[in-house]
């Protein structure tokens, strides 16, 4: 998964992954992100994890049962 280079208007705002609407300029919510890019199973994950720097992050999200399901760093 090479979120959020897959998606153009990805990005990081307040240390939070948004998708900031072209045409308004305002971000929208990274779990309705997530929700419509992984379908409905994406909207079961929790983040377990996460590190930051200037580079980027490193995150490290759980399903519902407990299982490691992504883990992503964005530069």
């Amino acid at each position: 998964m090479d979120y959020p280079n897959s998606v153009p208007s990805a990005g990081l705002v307040d240390v939070k992954f948004v998708d900031e609407t072209p045409i308004m300029g305002t971000p929208t919510s990274f779990s309705s992100l997530v929700a419509t890019r992984v379908g409905g199973d994406g909207a079961m994950l929790i983040l377990v994890e996460s590190t930051g720097t200037k580079q980027g992050c490193r995150l490290k999200a759980r399903n519902f049962s407990g299982q490691v399901q992504a883990g992503w760093s964005v530069n």
